[in-house]
C-alpha cells in the first residue's frame, strides 16, 4: 500500500512522474522488510526530483481506504489460490518445520484469519511507527561521489520522523531432525 498515493499525488501520478524522468521505482515486502528500489539517472536535474518523490512516498503516504479494502480482497484471493498450489503448500510446510515458533514460519501473505483481523487503522499505525529514520537502511550504487551520496541520503530521509528502532525479530533457529537410522 505504500505506493498507492500521497497526500497530493495518486499512484498513477507518481508512476507518471518517475516515467517522465526515465526512473524505475518499485516497492515490495518480505517477511521482515519493505524494499523500495529507485533506479535513476544521476544527472541532478533528473535525480533530485526522483529523490524528492521517493521522500514524498515515504513521508506522505495516504493509504486510500478503498485501496486498503481492495488489497485485503486480493490477498485473501491469493491465499485461497495458494491453498491449491502444491509448490506453495510445500514451501509453507517447509517453513513451518524449519522455523517452528518463529515469525518466519508464517506465510508472507498471512492467513485468511490474520488478513481478516487487520483493519485500516492498523496499517496507518504500523506506517507511523516503523517508517522512520531509525528503521531505514539505504544502499546506493552508481556514479555518485561520497558528497553526492550523502546529499542523496538527506533528500530521501528529510521530513522522515526520527522514530524508535524496531525491536529485533527473534533469532531464527531451526530444528535439526533426529537421525532415526
Amino acid at each position: 500500500l505504500i505506493n498507492q498515493g500521497t497526500r497530493s499525488l495518486s499512484a498513477n501520478q507518481i508512476a507518471q512522474k518517475f516515467e517522465d524522468t526515465g526512473a524505475i521505482y518499485h516497492a515490495d515486502v518480505s517477511k521482515d522488510a519493505t524494499v523500495m528500489t529507485l533506479r535513476s539517472l544521476t544527472n541532478p536535474k533528473l535525480l533530485t526530483p526522483n529523490l524528492l518523490l521517493l521522500n514524498q512516498i515515504l513521508t506522505q503516504a495516504n493509504f486510500p481506504k478503498q485501496n486498503f479494502l481492495m488489497q485485503k480482497q486480493i490477498e485473501m484471493q491469493t491465499i485461497k489460490s495458494n491453498e491449491e498450489d502444491p509448490g506453495t503448500l510445500a514451501m509453507e510446510a517447509f517453513n513451518q518445520k524449519l522455523f517452528a515458533k518463529h515469525p518466519y514460519q508464517s506465510p508472507i501473505s498471512g492467513t485468511l484469519s490474520s488478513i481478516n483481523q487487520i483493519n485500516y487503522e492498523d496499517v496507518k499505525k504500523f506506517y507511523k511507527e516503523y517508517y522512520t529514520q531509525a528503521n531505514i537502511k539505504i544502499a546506493i550504487v552508481g556514479a555518485l561521489s561520497p558528497t553526492e551520496a550523502t546529499q542523496t541520503v538527506k533528500l530521501i530521509t528529510q521530513n522522515l520522523p526520527k522514530g524508535q528502532a524496531a525491536k529485533p525479530i527473534l533469532e531464527a533457529t531451526y530444528h535439526q531432525p533426529q537421525n532415526t537410522a
